[in-house]
Order: C-alpha cells, then structure tokens, then sequence
C-alpha cells in the first residue's frame, strides 16, 4: 500500500511483485463447518433447460432464464465469497480461459514488453489473487459464524487491502479500466433486471436477493442467515 500511494518510478512493479509472493506463501484457510441444514429455510434456484425453478419456501414458479439469473446462481453457490466481476461476466468460457493484455492491467499487473497485444495474465499469479479472496471470503464467514468479530474485521481489512491496490493500480491508466467497467456495468445490469423478472414471480425471494446481493468491482451474496439453497 506504502509503495502504491508513493508512486516512485519502480514502486508499482515492486509492490505487484511483493503481493504475488504474498499471496502465493498464504496458508488456505479451512472452510467453515457445515450448518445442520436439518431446520434449515429451503430456497430454490435452479436450471430446468431455457427455465429457471425459483421459490423461497412457497410453490416454485418456472420462469424463462435472463442472463443474470446465471450471475445470482454462481454467487448464490458461494455466499460471503467476493467474486471478481469480470470472473463472474466470464462464466461459460470455461476453466481455461485467460485474461486479455488489457484485462490483466485492470488486475493491477503488468505485461511484459514483449508481449503481443493478446497476451495472457500468469496463470499462477491470477490463481494466487482468486485463492486468496477466497480464503479470506471464507474466513470472513467463518468468524460470522464463530462470532468472532474481530478476526472478520482483520480478515475484512485484508480485503479491502488487497482491493485497494487493485483500484489503486487500476486508476493509473483509463484504458486499464475500461474492460473490468464495461464487466461491471454489464453484471450490475444484468443482475438488476433479473431481479426485476423475480420479482414478477416471487416477492419473498425478490426481497431475500434484494438485500443479501451486492454488485460492483467485487460482488457478493451475503446472507444474514444459513439458508438451504436447491441449486
């Protein structure tokens, strides 16, 4: 953080390579201890083909599928785990799609000189920056569910640490950032008027999502309460 506030010649590849030796000697967390989903609400949300079955302890309703009905499954299948959005605007290309010279600017990291203009983000680095907002999304959860308030804000600190200096690295180029704004842009939309066509369908579920899903750089479900998810 030190480095990327001071912005000397040399302080931003200094400080990438520092955070990606960081990230790459963490230790994994271990995920939270499953809740007894015994007395556990039982929401739905899944694919029927071009329909989507979706109740929140009612009769399900079958509605067509949007786009951003994709969007809410995938942070539904992770609550309290931040995800990137241009993690979250990629879904469907796949485990081995890789991140455009532009893209990876917008990561905060550089290309080296050489490269072409398609060149792809290190494959070890992006995993290292995706484990670790993991980790810490779970440990977040973790000491919700502990009631440990004070490990989730150390934990909530070193994620706004490490989004910092994503944005911070972000803002230096307005081309860097046009590829994760027109993702975030395009989630945020998508995302809303899914929302709007459940709404339609389910108020009680409507009201539940409305409440607990978060968009931006970073989006996140993040319920008040263990729910059992149909997904």
């Amino acid at each position: 953080r030190a480095l990327l506030g001071r912005g000397a010649p040399g302080d931003a590849a200094r400080a990438e390579r520092l955070l990606v030796g960081l990230l790459l000697a963490v230790r994994a967390v271990p995920p939270p201890a499953p809740a007894d989903e015994s007395d556990l609400p039982r929401y739905l949300f899944r694919r029927e083909g071009d329909y989507w079955a979706l109740a929140a302890g009612g009769a399900p309703a079958r509605v067509r599928g949007v786009r951003g009905f994709d969007y809410l499954a995938e942070l539904l299948r992770h609550p309290h785990q931040q995800v990137y959005v241009l993690d979250l605007a990629g879904l469907g290309g796949g485990a081995t799609a890789t991140l455009s010279s532009a893209e990876a600017l917008a990561h905060g990291l550089r290309i080296a000189g050489g490269a072409t203009a398609e060149a792809s983000l290190d494959h070890r680095a992006r995993a290292a920056y995706r484990a670790r907002w993991q980790e810490l999304s779970a440990e977040v959860a973790e000491a919700a569910h502990d009631n440990d308030p004070g490990r989730a804000a150390r934990a909530r600190a070193e994620l706004e640490m490490l989004a910092e200096a994503l944005r911070g690295a972000t803002r230096r180029t307005r081309s860097a950032a046009e590829p994760q704004e027109r993702a975030r842009v395009n989630v945020r939309n998508c995302i809303t008027a899914a929302l709007r066509t459940i709404r339609r369908h389910d108020e009680c579920l409507w009201r539940h999502l409305v409440n607990t899903i978060k968009t931006g750089t970073f989006c996140v479900y993040a319920p008040d309460r263990p729910l059992q998810w149909e997904l």
